[in-house]
């Protein structure tokens, strides 16, 4: 007797679709300009260096609680 196989699932895997065109044609379709300074990246999340160093903690602490 024959074993029935499993139908084999489908991965889609995540790439550049070579029909949109290189990568200057979609940044320039969505308009998007070169980062000319860091500065333009910074925001002001946190008031203050204490407030940075509870959401690291924070942070540290939530990534390692289901470790042990």
């Amino acid at each position: 007797m024959k074993e029935k196989r499993k139908p084999v699932m489908s991965v889609r895997v995540n790439r550049v679709d070579a029909r949109r065109g290189p990568v200057e044609e979609l940044l320039a379709a969505k308009g998007t300009r070169p980062i000319v300074s860091l500065d333009g990246l910074t925001a002001d999340t946190f008031g203050t260096d204490e407030e940075v160093e509870e959401f690291v903690a924070f942070t540290y602490f939530e990534r390692r609680r289901d470790v042990a």
